[in-house]
């Protein structure tokens, strides 16, 4: 089996268990015998979070819920993220965001090879964020920028992609209108001028929806995120707001790397 490692923890010293996302996009759950090399080793066996592996899983405990292997074989890996700490701590927040929402693998499944793919655009998502990570260098602009894409990429695997099309409250068709401001609760935009609250009305969020447009229709090798002209940082804190609310989770508080994008 292959997967990215997107987690990992120490297990007796010498041992790792890690979460792999696999490519149908389901998680599971493995312990890497040896992969915390001891001072005498004379092989580094060390496993590096966001690096794709081949995985040979060994018999275990009939009912386990955890793969066992000694034996796996780097498929992928980033050599330039580990030495940015900005791209290396965007690379920390990606795999967690992406540990909240994929469900996991049935280890009886996963052990024979058994697998569906009706989740596996998540690893699409994930795998093509590591790989322009690593491919290119982010300015502060260009960070927002960069995740503003992904997570416009992860609703539309998530079917929770904003309707950009009309405003949610009186069906007015949004194109060319610069007053409109995301709404969670509705599932899309929405006039300034049909909110009650003003508290809720956002800036330049005309600018977000012409973004998310982007999102939905390109792909990532076409690298567009660049061209987006203005992307404060709160166009990011919203696009999570949004998902926080889709998600029913507070991710600001759930996401333990969220603080260390510096955003």
């Amino acid at each position: 089996m292959e997967g990215i490692l997107i987690r990992k923890n120490l297990y007796q010293d010498r041992h790792i268990i890690g979460n792999l996302l696999l490519r149908n996009g389901k998680t599971i759950s493995v312990i890497f015998y040896g992969a915390q090399p001891s001072s005498s080793s004379k092989k580094s066996k060390i496993l590096d979070i966001g690096c794709l592996y081949q995985v040979t899983s060994q018999p275990g405990k009939k009912y386990s819920t955890i793969i066992q292997t000694r034996e796996w074989i780097p498929k992928w890996s980033h050599q330039s993220i580990r030495l940015d700490y900005k791209r290396y701590a965007t690379l920390c927040f990606g795999l967690e965001l992406i540990s909240k929402i994929c469900i996991e693998e049935e280890a009886s499944y996963a052990e024979k090879e058994i697998f569906t793919d009706e989740f596996k655009g998540s690893f699409k998502v994930i795998s093509n964020f590591l790989f322009e990570l690593e491919k290119n260098t982010l300015e502060k602009d260009e960070l927002i920028k960069f995740l503003i894409y992904f997570i416009g990429k992860l609703f539309i695997e998530l079917g929770v992609f904003p309707d950009l099309s009309q405003c949610q409250i009186t069906g007015e068709n949004l194109n060319g209108i610069p007053n409109i401001t995301l709404r969670a609760d509705l599932g899309g935009f929405a006039l300034n001028s049909e909110l009650e609250d003003s508290s809720l009305i956002k800036s330049s969020h005309s600018n977000l929806r012409n973004y998310l447009s982007v999102c939905a229709s390109s792909k990532w090798t076409e690298k567009k995120w660049p061209s987006f002209s203005m992307a404060p940082n709160s166009f990011f804190h919203d696009l999570m707001e949004y998902l926080s609310f889709q998600l029913n989770i507070n991710l600001k508080k759930n996401l333990k790397s969220y603080g260390s994008l510096g955003i």
